[in-house]
């Protein structure tokens, strides 16, 4: 039960309901065009000057029925946001509750701005919309603020009113007026009811909108009443700067909801409120004192700045609106406090320091609440919600106050927009309007650039519009062509045109011209003839033992077209070619011939090293009936299966070979190993070898069906596994041909 005293703090939080209601003032604006259509057609239709009064008089009933009746959409309807002047198209693209075209409304926060609970909308109402609103939250916990042999019984009720005002497009002017009051049984604690009345808020928020995303910039000072007194403490008045961020999904995936993160910084002076009473109390004990953490709750008192992040996701959907909030304060100490040299109080209040609780006294809390819109009273709103505290409710540090256990939310606000005034136009200028409008459109050019070879449309082509004499249009920009070549042009007066077109890898071209008339669009082809797409290739070929320049050797480069090409003298070549994909084939006297496959992309500089093999002396290959015989072992690295390039002459013999003997049909490449380390992994081993080795060859140009690679581990021994010697002689690749020309 809450107590006497608890509840005679009750009657000023509730007297802050009472407020003065007022009207809103109703601008005239002109019919639409669409209403001046159908007064033009009655009265062509025999009704006269009377009747075309009579209809404007109509019209102006109905509009004002449809704004009394307006339902609480989530959005405004797409064909409505598309009429009107260019500020109601911007509105049509709102999630907030539409009353008119133009109008919308946004329901306010607990502390007066544009949002949830705790979490900042970078939205806002439309121009001169305004909403007034009450809150009130309440908790009641035992054993908050002590659990110890010492245990308390904490309430706390809490009230706001406030007040949103938006006069122009992309501004916000909020006033938020605070109180609460905290009571405890703590016996050792006097008083044992604390009341604040007329915490004042007032800010103000600037917001820019790009399509679905909207992001605002808010300043509000807090103004803090003074403690045992009446009046602010200006010394104690903390400053927050806020960063909104608000993603709308609803206009473009039809999906209702919205994203809102939030980002700020909190200049808390709320420590000077009881500046003059720690001082006093230290001055009497002769040491440090500090006022109790229940103290520090009920008077929200602050010694860091903090750093404010939010993260809420809440649902447009008609009447009711439910949503989820997550904040988290990071302290910052700008205040210089220094717990640890302070000394500590007696029990039972004995808190400890940031320093030392780290992140467990960050306050972090998670809100889920609904939000109701009653359809009859467009504007009226209810909210509930629970506040649950995550961080920060049990660890307690002299810095902080306590992050509440929980919170039970209600309010109800009520928002108004402005809403719009028909004015009865006389016949005259209703013919006028609508003879205006009658006039056909001016023409445009529906143009399309296209390949001239393939007839295909070119994407991101220029289009400059000229005149007769060749010269471009004043004041008018080129356009861009879409991923079909199309484009639509500007407006243009009846005459001769031609086209100034610029396309990336096109010849301009030779004649675009179009003549336009009053009759409407004129369509038209230009056709761009294609440019040879250059590749530049530029390589080395190389030594596979030295690393060192060949010179003289021939580069043969076969792809798109087919063209060769001579190294200099430190084995660098560089040839211009039509993109495609190529074959590099190095040939040079006493080195085995060697090629590489690559892309060669048009606009692009292609690098190509090639390493190729000086032949021995001796033939390193033996080609017998069954076996091709290697005379040298292949050799790899250590445990791997890349081959060193000292091999790469064995296995350009063995290519050699092959390619000389086109009646070998298939060869199976077989890899061993001693046998050191587990089966599986020897098998493992030498059958990437053996792949690896398969690889070269192909590189080389060995035909891939002629080849296959297989490993068989350390299961075909040819010497003994007990020397180092005959492990050596069992690490090793061999060539066994399984197939030849005429054999069956």
């Amino acid at each position: 039960m809450i107590n006497r005293k608890f509840l005679g703090a009750l009657i000023p939080v509730v007297a802050l309901v009472v407020f003065p209601w007022t009207a809103s003032s109703q601008d005239d604006e002109e019919i639409d065009t669409s209403a001046l259509d159908e007064l033009m057609a009655e009265d062509e239709a025999g009704g006269g000057e009377d009747a075309t009064l009579d209809s404007l008089a109509e019209f102006e009933d109905a509009e004002d029925a449809s704004l009394a009746g307006a339902d609480v959409a989530g959005e405004p309807d797409e064909e409505a946001g598309a009429e009107g002047d260019g500020e109601e198209e911007d509105s049509g693209k709102k999630s907030g509750v539409k009353l008119d075209e133009g109008q919308w409304l946004e329901y306010p926060s607990t502390m007066g701005y544009s949002g949830l609970v705790k979490t900042m909308a970078a939205t806002s109402g439309s121009p001169m919309s305004w909403s007034v609103g009450f809150n009130a939250s309440f908790f009641v916990k035992k054993s908050f603020l002590y659990t110890g042999d010492v245990k308390d019984e904490h309430k706390r009720i809490q009230g706001a009113v406030h007040f949103r005002f938006t006069p122009i497009k992309y501004l916000e002017i909020f006033v938020a007026l605070d109180s609460y009051a905290n009571s405890t049984n703590l016996s050792i604690q006097r008083p044992q009811l604390f009341q604040t009345l007329g915490d004042t808020t007032i800010g103000v928020k600037g917001l820019y909108s790009v399509d679905l995303y909207t992001v605002a910039l808010a300043l509000y000072p807090r103004f803090l009443n003074k403690v045992g007194d009446v009046g602010f403490d200006w010394k104690a008045t903390s400053v927050t700067l806020m960063l909104a961020n608000t993603l709308d999904l609803k206009p473009r995936t039809n999906f209702p909801l919205r994203i809102h993160v939030n980002f700020g910084w909190d200049f808390n002076n709320s420590s000077k409120l009881v500046e003059s009473r720690e001082k006093a109390m230290t001055a009497a004990a002769g040491f440090a004192q500090y006022i109790m953490r229940f103290e520090r709750f009920a008077l929200n008192v602050n010694r860091n700045d903090s750093f404010l992040m939010s993260l809420a996701f809440d649902f447009t959907t008609p009447w009711v609106n439910p949503f989820l909030e997550w904040n988290m304060e990071i302290p910052v100490n700008r205040q210089g406090f220094n717990c640890l040299q302070q000394q500590y109080s007696a029990f039972p209040d004995d808190d400890s320091c940031l320093q030392i609780e780290g992140g467990a006294a960050f306050p972090m809390d998670l809100v889920l609440g609904l939000r109701f819109q009653p359809p009859p009273v467009p504007g009226l709103s209810f909210l509930v919600a629970a506040d649950i505290g995550l961080l920060g409710t049990k660890t307690h540090v002299r810095e902080l106050p306590a992050n509440a256990p929980y919170d039970i939310y209600f309010g109800v606000s009520y928002s108004h927009a402005k809403k719009k005034e028909l004015v009865q136009i006389e016949k005259e200028v209703v013919k006028e309007v609508v003879k205006e409008i009658a006039l056909p459109p001016p023409p445009h050019i529906l143009g399309r650039i296209v390949d001239s070879e393939t007839s295909m449309g070119i994407e991101g082509a220029v289009v400059t519009i000229l005149d007769a004499q060749g010269n471009e249009l004043a004041g008018m920009n080129p356009v861009v062509t879409k991923p079909d070549g199309s484009f639509v042009s500007y407006p243009l007066a009846a005459g001769a045109f031609s086209l100034g077109v610029k396309a990336e890898w096109y010849f301009d071209p030779i004649d675009c011209s179009v003549t336009l008339d009053a009759t409407g669009d004129k369509e038209m082809e230009c056709p761009l003839r294609p440019m040879p797409r250059l590749a530049t290739i530029t390589g080395k070929v190389s030594d596979s033992v030295s690393g060192s320049g060949v010179g003289n050797a021939t580069v043969l480069l076969d792809g798109t077209v087919t063209k060769s090409v001579t190294t200099d003298s430190m084995g660098y070549f560089e040839i211009e070619l039509e993109s495609g994909e190529y074959t590099a084939k190095a040939e040079a006297d006493k080195y085995f011939t060697k090629q590489a496959t690559f892309d060669a992309p048009a606009g692009k500089t292609t690098s190509v090293d090639i390493q190729i093999s000086e032949k021995p002396k001796k033939s390193l290959v033996v080609v017998q009936k069954k076996k091709i015989v290697i005379k040298k072992q292949i050799q790899f690295e250590f445990d791997s299966a890349t081959i060193k390039p000292e091999s790469y002459v064995v296995l350009d013999s063995v290519a050699e070979a092959m390619l000389q003997n086109p009646g070998i049909t298939l060869v199976e490449i077989q890899g061993h190993t001693d046998d050191k380390g587990e089966n599986d992994y020897n098998l493992d081993l030498s059958q990437r070898r053996a792949d690896s080795c398969r690889e070269y060859l192909i590189a080389v140009g060995v035909d891939p069906d002629r080849l296959i690679a297989k490993g068989y581990g350390e299961t075909k021994p040819i010497a003994p596994n007990v020397t180092a010697k005959g492990r050596t002689k069992n690490r090793r690749v061999e060539f066994h041909i399984l197939a030849q020309e005429g054999e069956d």
